[in-house]
């Protein structure tokens, strides 16, 4: 099985949004905390969301 490795700007939407959509698909997703950002106090809260309901992987 493939994964989609996420990072980029706007956790709470953007990679939120991507997370769910390859899982979706069946692909495992991986969130690169250090290379993830927003412009809200959102970022910590949607990786947790993502890592619940996605059973994405938290990395550095």
């Amino acid at each position: 099985m493939s994964a989609v490795h996420l990072t980029g700007v706007c956790t709470d939407i953007c990679d939120f949004l991507t997370a769910y959509g390859a899982y979706a698909r069946g692909y495992k997703t991986i969130a690169h905390r250090n290379s993830m950002a927003t412009f809200t106090e959102q970022h910590d809260l949607f990786l947790k969301h993502m890592e619940a309901l996605f059973k994405t992987k938290i990395v550095d």
